[in-house]
């Protein structure tokens, strides 16, 4: 369903694309995950059309989507950051709006809409002004708009903020039945459980460049097993010292003032050094324990931690 070939594009000083490689097929989540100075955003609105790449192309359903915009966009729905309805609007002259722009007849537009908010499982009154809904519903019938003319391919950026956990739970359900119904699905967010839990392939992005791509199980092998002891503290040069004469693997980021511990036995680690951290009056400001997940796999690849995800 979307194809995406030597793409190439400067979109920041510290995001850039270089032929960028990837295909999504029918009834498949990709799961793009990253920080917010990944390029995720920049990146679904290349794939969108609404940014145009330096060199390669994008494909939807065989249309090269900067060749023929027109023509590719009705193949591809949107969910983006930025709330896309109008708030003084009630929901159903919201989904009116976006429905005539795909060019849809009246009568088939009335139906249309009724078929969107029941897949999206919007309960209200199509009356109901988008203002006074809650994050969940807002979303819903964002969602709605974007496959009112039945896209082939979706794409999702960050598409749970602002919601709580029992909100994007229901969220995510939809998406895994929109899965299930064979759509493709390119799911961009910070949430690593989210990502877990929906993506059928993932790929961990940075500053514009695709780390590594697979699915999750097959991400989590690329730490062997291995937990990460991540510690902020100081003296920091102390405390390399103390994990070196331990021949301890590790890494030092002497910017965050962390230091790094890689082991498949963090308790029995952590135990053995706790009693040289007083011996030589070293301090530890934080102590934390990433299992061997894909945040501990984001963290090994990248440096940074997703604490929000």
């Amino acid at each position: 369903m979307l194809q995406v070939k030597q793409l190439t594009a400067r979109v920041a000083d510290h995001i850039q694309f270089v032929d960028v490689n990837l295909s999504v097929g029918a009834g498949e989540i990709y799961g793009i995950l990253g920080d917010a100075k990944s390029g995720k955003t920049e990146f679904i609105q290349l794939l969108s059309g609404m940014r145009t790449p330096d060199r390669g192309w994008v494909k939807v359903d065989d249309c090269r989507v900067h060749d023929n915009i027109r023509r590719a966009q009705r193949h591809i729905g949107v969910l983006s950051r930025r709330l896309a309805l109008f708030p003084m609007m009630t929901v159903e002259n919201n989904l009116q709006y976006w429905g005539r722009l795909s060019e849809r007849s009246t009568h088939r537009l009335e139906s249309d809409i009724d078929r969107v908010l029941r897949y999206v499982h919007y309960q209200k009154r199509k009356e109901e002004v988008v203002a006074a809904l809650g994050a969940l519903d807002r979303k819903r019938v964002h969602l709605a708009a974007a496959l009112l003319h039945k896209p082939k391919v979706l794409l999702l950026d960050q598409p749970t903020e602002p919601m709580t956990e029992r909100e994007r739970e229901a969220f995510l359900q939809i998406v895994q039945k929109l899965q299930r119904d064979g759509q493709a699905v390119v799911y961009a967010t910070d949430k690593v459980h989210e990502i877990q839990h929906i993506a059928t392939r993932v790929a961990i992005m940075d500053e514009g460049k695709i780390l590594v791509e697979g699915t999750v199980e097959e991400l989590r092998s690329l730490l062997g097993g291995q937990s990460q002891i991540v510690i902020r503290c100081r003296p920091l040069h102390a405390w390399v010292k103390l994990v070196e004469e331990t021949a301890t693997v590790h890494t030092v980021d002497e910017e965050k003032r962390e230091l790094r511990l890689w082991t498949t036995k963090p308790k029995e680690l952590l135990s053995r050094i706790f009693s040289d951290w007083q011996d030589n009056g070293l301090v530890a400001e934080s102590v934390r324990v990433v299992e061997p997940t894909l945040e501990g796999v984001y963290l090994h690849l990248t440096g940074k931690s997703l604490e929000n995800g």
